[in-house]
């Protein structure tokens, strides 16, 4: 199944994974970086960091919630201790998720292609790391499903 699925869009994780899963379906999660904004392309002051996020009202309509900086400074943090990119600690986290075949990652460069490998797992990160983002986004799913889209 390709799917939206992320840090910051885990609608999926109700139900359709754990379907996929159940039946033996792989999963393809396009968008693993919300479009740029767990790569750090936008502050919470609302600078925009790059080319595309000054260009991009889809990502505007979707990300930036405080929820959704909230747990970019949680992730910051993980990357922080491990002297990572965001970018790589945001698509590991998304490749020890159970299910997951590859997510499409959307390289444009060369160097988005060398970044994205340097996340594939070595060793597992600490129980503690892995469930810090999922700590910080419960309020922000939860009220996404509420308001009925999932998506804002």
């Amino acid at each position: 199944m390709q799917n939206l699925y992320n840090l910051l869009y885990r609608e999926e994780e109700r139900e359709m994974i754990p379907q996929c899963i159940d039946q033996g379906v792989g999963i393809i999660p396009y968008s693993p970086l919300a479009r740029g904004f767990l790569a750090g392309s936008r502050a919470r002051s609302g600078e925009r960091r790059s080319t595309r996020s000054e260009a991009d009202p889809l990502r505007e309509a979707m990300y930036g919630t405080p929820e959704d900086f909230d747990v970019i400074e949680q992730v910051t943090g993980v990357a922080s201790g491990r002297t990572a990119p965001v970018a790589r600690i945001a698509l590991a986290w998304l490749l020890h998720k159970p299910g997951l075949t590859a997510p499409l990652i959307g390289a444009t460069t060369p160097g988005h292609i060398d970044e994205a490998r340097q996340s594939l797992p070595r060793s597992p990160a600490s129980p503690s790391e892995t469930s810090i983002a999922d700590e910080a986004k419960l309020s922000t799913a939860s009220a996404r499903v509420v308001r009925g889209s999932g998506r804002r």
